[in-house]
């Protein structure tokens, strides 16, 4: 498939049962997203992602990438937490700043 716009790429994410990347900024769109990932690189910077359950990390070794998508195939539910607050920190410190 030939590359698509950003919003595009989010939607793909957002719609997929399981996301495949060596991206860092994938992984963490498709966490926001409520999708599961696979992550194709020997390490992550979003470690609490593997944490959660909702990622894996496998490098580029076919046999890993296996374990973690057949572990994907049978997990129905992930814990998708807001690990970054609720998304409304603009919200708050302009109340704050507002006040005082």
């Amino acid at each position: 498939m030939e590359p698509v716009f950003f919003l595009d790429m989010l939607q793909l994410e957002r719609n997929a049962r399981l996301v495949l990347t060596d991206s860092g900024g994938v992984q963490k769109e498709a966490y926001y997203l409520g999708t599961p990932c696979i992550i194709m690189r020997p390490e992550t910077e979003w470690i609490e992602i593997v944490e959660s359950g909702a990622a894996r990390l496998t490098d580029a070794d076919t046999n890993l990438i296996l374990e973690a998508y057949r572990y994907f195939e049978g997990k129905a539910e992930f814990d998708f937490r807001a690990m970054y607050g609720d998304g409304r920190a603009a919200e708050k410190i302009l109340k704050i700043l507002l006040e005082n």
